[in-house]
Formats: C-alpha cells, sequence, structure tokens
C-alpha cells in the first residue's frame, strides 16, 4: 500500500484557510485534549524513515509490511515539525477521542473479531493498515505535544504549528471538547 497525503488523518476533512482565523478561534471552547494524547499513524522510527528519504531524495520509502510512503505527499519541513513536536506515550488500544477499545470500535462496525485480526483483511484494508495488531488486539502509537501547555491549556507553538494540528478539530470527538460546536461554526463564517 502507497500512503497518500500525511496531512490528512483518519477524521479529517478538508483543510480549513487558516489565514482566515484567529487565534481566539482555534482555542474558543477546545479542551485540548487532542494535543495531550492523541493516536498517530507513524512511530518515531518511521518519521526518521521520512526524513532520510527526504535527503537521499527517494521517491517513497517502506515503513513496515506492505506499508510504503510517497516523499511526494508531504514537505520535509512538515515531517520535521511533526517529529521535534511529539512526546511518545506508547502503543495503546484504547481510543483516546472515544475512551474506547480500537477492537470495540471495530466490532460495532459489524466486523468480527476474525476480521479485525486477519492478515488477509489488514493488508487489504486502507484503515487498517495504520493500526498494530498484536495478539488479537489493535492498537495505534499514541503520543502527547511538547508544545501543549497544560496549565493554560494552549499552544506555545501555534503559529509554527504543522498542518496536522491546523486542520484537526472540526468533528472533534473528544470528551469535553467545545470546539466542534463553537468554533467550527465561527471558523465556517470566516472561511
Amino acid at each position: 500500500m502507497i500512503v497518500r497525503n500525511l496531512l490528512f488523518f483518519s477524521g479529517m476533512k478538508k483543510p480549513i484557510n487558516q489565514n482566515k482565523m484567529s487565534r481566539n478561534c482555534v482555542t474558543n471552547g477546545c479542551s485540548g485534549h487532542c494535543c495531550e494524547d492523541f493516536n498517530f499513524k507513524f512511530s518515531i522510527e518511521e518519521l526518521d524513515v521520512m526524513i532520510q528519504g527526504f535527503k537521499d531524495n527517494k521517491e517513497s520509502v517502506q515503513l513496515r509490511d506492505n506499508l510504503f510512503f510517497e516523499i511526494k505527499e508531504t514537505t520535509l519541513d512538515e515531517i520535521q515539525k511533526i517529529r521535534d513536536m511529539i512526546i511518545p506515550l506508547g502503543l495503546s488500544d484504547i481510543d483516546p477521542q472515544r475512551g474506547t477499545t480500537y477492537n470495540s470500535r471495530w466490532l460495532s462496525k459489524g466486523w468480527n473479531r476474525e476480521d479485525i485480526t486477519s492478515e488477509k483483511v489488514v493488508a487489504n484494508n486502507s484503515v487498517m493498515k495504520w493500526f498494530i495488531i498484536e495478539n488479537n488486539t489493535i492498537s495505534t502509537y499514541h503520543y502527547t505535544c511538547k508544545h501543549f501547555d497544560k496549565k493554560k491549556r494552549i499552544c506555545t507553538n501555534y503559529e509554527q504549528r504543522p498542518n496536522m494540528c491546523r486542520v484537526y478539530g472540526e468533528g472533534c470527538q473528544y470528551k469535553g471538547c467545545k470546539f466542534t460546536e463553537i468554533a467550527a461554526k465561527e471558523v465556517k463564517e470566516r472561511v
């Protein structure tokens, strides 16, 4: 599988026009939970492989068995920003947004346990390829951001944040986050 567009992660829609957004709008109603604990499709080592691929002028790099990343899909600056900001929390089978296991999420969509962990299904499913499956458990990499001020609940690197942070928010499902309800309406009115 070829990875397409690093800037769009699961649950994200088209990017919003950031030039029309103010810092007040972005933090308006946001709980910051998405900066405190978030899942991300790549490990630190995979980001390092991407960075080296840029430096070696490669067209694509292999990240995992059957998973390749096309270098042209993003920029070196974007990957380096992400690599610099994330602090690994480890693999987890708990979805930080929903507070449920990834297994239960897929079972609730009508998949059976054998399908979820079947190598054949995983190899042919573009969404499942992002997850780590071990011992019949679905997990993914979890991180926190070094730029998140837990006391003030804001980003301390707001103006230089990567695109993945800029486009996240609309559709946020973190418990207690009001960004979707409050700020997404303001964003739509400004765009």
